[in-house]
């Protein structure tokens, strides 16, 4: 789930994985769509806070070797 403040309010997405994702995958995800989402703002926001559940997914957003969450480290 992503998740943004509009205003003084929240705001939420959420998306189906589909099955046999692993935890990298997901979060990777989540980084890349919130990433996306930040990128659609009509207006640029001063600053973005990504908050994955996992330190090992922080790492994998930095790395194009293959593995769990790939598809989504390069979509970002």
């Amino acid at each position: 789930m992503v998740a943004w403040k509009s205003s003084q309010t929240w705001e939420g997405m959420k998306t189906h994985m589909g099955y046999n994702q692993e935890v990298y995958d997901v979060e990777c995800m989540a980084i890349a769509q919130a990433l996306g989402t930040a990128a659609a703002c009509n207006l640029a926001p001063k600053c973005i806070t990504i908050t994955p559940n996992t330190q090992t997914a922080n790492w994998k957003m930095v790395s194009d070797e293959p593995g769990p969450g790939q598809k989504y480290a390069l979509q970002a």
